[in-house]
């Protein structure tokens, strides 16, 4: 018996109506219903949307633009400055925590503590959520 098709697993999960997805350089992944199964191309069963979290904004205060859950399900938001300091040297470096707990600056605060936020089915690593534009007070 031959050597099974680079793409074997793929094309089966395409025949039983999964949604398939081609790399492409220039754009990232996309979308593909009739795909070519080329041997130099790179498929991927489209990944299912990714729950976001439900910040109220409306609550929070407007320096507060982004929002992010840590690995125990704590949600913080955040500056715009301590978050790209966070980004780069947390969650980076350790891939583990989007937050210091021992700062107290006041560029980021605990939302978990004062509002009930549904974090049910949210990936940590996945969770940074940007303010809306349009949502200052």
């Amino acid at each position: 018996m031959g050597k099974p098709h680079k793409h074997a697993d793929l094309i089966k999960a395409w025949a039983d109506g999964a949604e398939i997805q081609c790399h492409c350089e220039d754009y990232g992944w996309i979308d593909t219903s009739y795909p070519e199964w080329c041997e130099f191309n790179n498929y991927r069963i489209k990944p299912k949307e990714q729950k976001k979290l439900n910040i109220p904004w409306e609550l929070i205060k407007p320096e507060f633009t982004q929002a992010a859950m840590d690995e125990n399900g704590e949600v913080f938001v955040y500056t715009q400055e301590e978050i790209s300091f966070i980004a780069t040297i947390s969650f980076i470096a350790t891939g583990r925590y989007w937050c210091f707990n021992d700062l107290d600056d006041g560029k980021y605060t605990n939302i978990s503590e004062s509002l009930t936020i549904d974090t049910d089915g949210i990936d940590w690593k996945e969770s940074l959520t940007q303010r809306p534009e349009g949502e200052q007070q």
